[in-house]
């Protein structure tokens, strides 16, 4: 659980790792690593029912920490 403050009001975030099972969401994070094609693979699927309803693309490394907070708080928004 993580609470964050965009445009200055509270949203909890709740975040569970699903292993690829559905489950009713208000928001997706998929997360794969780019230095590996078969990671990538396994969010093809999830990606293709993404798109039907908008999707924002934002790269992020949690190695190097660039774009993390980036991507939970438009999550929030």
């Amino acid at each position: 659980m993580k609470s964050l403050v965009p445009d200055n009001s509270v949203v909890s975030l709740q975040i569970w790792d699903m292993a690829g099972q559905e489950r009713k969401a208000d928001g997706v994070l998929l997360l794969y690593n780019l230095s590996c094609e078969k990671s990538f693979l396994h969010v093809k699927s999830w990606i293709a029912s993404i798109r039907e309803n908008e999707a924002l693309f934002i790269e992020t490394s949690a190695k190097q920490g660039t774009n993390v907070f980036k991507a939970f708080g438009r999550l929030a928004r």
